[in-house]
């Protein structure tokens, strides 16, 4: 979900749908009810972007379908294409995550900490991982997917050059 802050009364609020008209895309402020415009590819996945699609297929953004005039973010559908194939099908945004929802661990000013994906955590209010009930559930998501990293023989070195490339 993206955010933005409201012109007229300075809240800052989720962007979650658009209308268009003559002028262009425009959204408006649920506590001011001010209306202002928008550019809606600030709001949208961008094309190229790598996505995980909810049946676990991996691939890239090529292009996207907007419902106008008016858009739920929730409707728009991407066409998400899948390696050297050619294959390619359509998803709507509620199947799709990207690369910073896969992170199990995030980088700050104070080193590493976890990146919690448990629901019980965000519904108290996103506490802090070391209060949090699940924090044995993240600390065994963090090495597994160490492990896995490891299992493949691949030096950190190794896995950077090969980021590199797919850019």
């Amino acid at each position: 979900m993206r955010y933005t802050v409201c012109p007229d009364c300075g809240e800052y609020i989720p962007v979650l749908s658009a209308d268009k008209d003559e002028l262009g895309w425009h959204t408006s402020c649920p506590k001011c009810k001010g209306s202002f415009d928008i550019d809606i590819e600030d709001y949208l996945l961008e094309v190229g972007e790598r996505v995980r699609t909810s049946d676990g297929k991996v691939g890239s953004i090529k292009e996207f379908r907007i419902p106008e005039p008016h858009v739920d973010f929730e409707e728009v559908v991407y066409f998400v294409h899948f390696g050297m194939s050619g294959y390619g099908t359509f998803y709507p945004r509620h199947e799709l995550t990207q690369p910073a929802d896969w992170r199990l661990t995030r980088r700050d000013q104070y080193g590493v900490q976890r990146e919690c994906h448990y629901p019980r955590n965000r519904e108290y209010g996103n506490v802090f991982c070391t209060n949090c009930v699940d924090r044995t559930k993240c600390n065994a998501d963090i090495f597994e997917r160490l492990a896995q990293y490891e299992d493949t023989g691949l030096l950190p070195e190794e896995i950077l050059k090969m980021k590199e490339k797919m850019v």
